[in-house]
């Protein structure tokens, strides 16, 4: 029979007047596109439970059933020839992440990712969007998952965590965001660059401009408040590559950083989606 977990008050965890489902069977289906028939299934993985794995902060269950139940899909060539279908799973703290492609009809596994180190400025613990993008910015022919300050590889190993530096060398690793977009974005540049914003306060950089290969960042501002959005576009053609902006940073921006004029005559350009603030 069909079981409907989410009917069951004992199986469900409340947290900020949402409902979460503290267990339950999770899995990936094949579909036949015309009959909808299921054809094959899988159990997706990283599995939720334990649940205390999910965050060293936060013991309650409501909390950590909403880290839990934070999923991320996309599709993904990782090895350059064959579409695979990605899951990332955390954001807040955890971040754990598996792939899978199909081979005569069935998924096949390619790998699953858990992220240990959560003291490690380094890991991807806690540095994960509410977003994903996937796409080869190595150029090794397979594409890689980017998720605002993060990014892990083809097989499955960790890229980068994001990071800026205090005058005296220390390294600030900076947490999860709501937008991102990554794109060539300098024409003198033949490579990927990834323009943020990022959720947590207490950061060095709210919303900047990094490399999408290395993490490195290029620059960036510190506005010491949630910076909600961020979008790039090629906005303005008297400009040298994309324009820049975000929901609190003073900006529109040049791809150096540098500030521009907020009114253009629209020639060439594309619209802005979302309003200056």
């Amino acid at each position: 029979g069909i079981t409907d977990y989410s009917k069951s008050e004992s199986n469900l965890a409340i947290f900020k007047d949402r409902q979460y489902i503290v267990s339950t069977p999770e899995f990936l289906s094949i579909y036949d596109g015309e009959t909808g028939e299921e054809t094959d299934r899988t159990d997706l993985k990283p599995s939720k439970e334990p649940l205390s794995d999910w965050s060293y902060r936060y013991s309650d269950t409501g909390r950590l059933t909403k880290r839990a139940s934070h999923y991320l899909f996309g599709l993904a060539y990782l090895d350059g020839v064959t579409p695979s279908v990605v899951m990332v799973r955390g954001a807040w703290d955890n971040v754990r992440a598996a792939a899978w492609h199909i081979e005569d009809g069935k998924f096949k596994e390619d790998w699953v990712h858990n992220t240990e180190n959560k003291d490690d400025v380094n890991s991807i613990w806690g540095a994960c969007n509410h977003n994903l993008v996937t796409v080869d910015v190595d150029f090794d022919g397979k594409d890689e998952i980017l998720s605002g300050p993060m990014a892990i590889d083809h097989d499955g190993s960790e890229m980068y965590a994001v990071k800026v530096y205090d005058n005296d060398g220390n390294a600030q690793k900076l947490a999860h965001g709501d937008a991102f977009d990554v794109a060539k974005t300098d024409p003198d540049f033949n490579g990927y660059m990834t323009w943020a914003c990022h959720e947590t306060s207490q950061l060095m950089a709210n919303i900047e401009y990094h490399d999408a290969r290395t993490g490195e960042v290029q620059w960036g501002y510190s506005k010491n408040k949630d910076t909600g959005r961020s979008r790039s576009a090629d906005i303005d053609p008297t400009h040298k590559g994309f324009e820049v902006w975000g929901s609190t940073a003073t900006i529109p921006a040049n791809i150096s950083g540098e500030n521009i004029a907020d009114t253009w005559n629209g020639l060439n350009s594309e619209n802005l989606t979302v309003p200056l603030t």
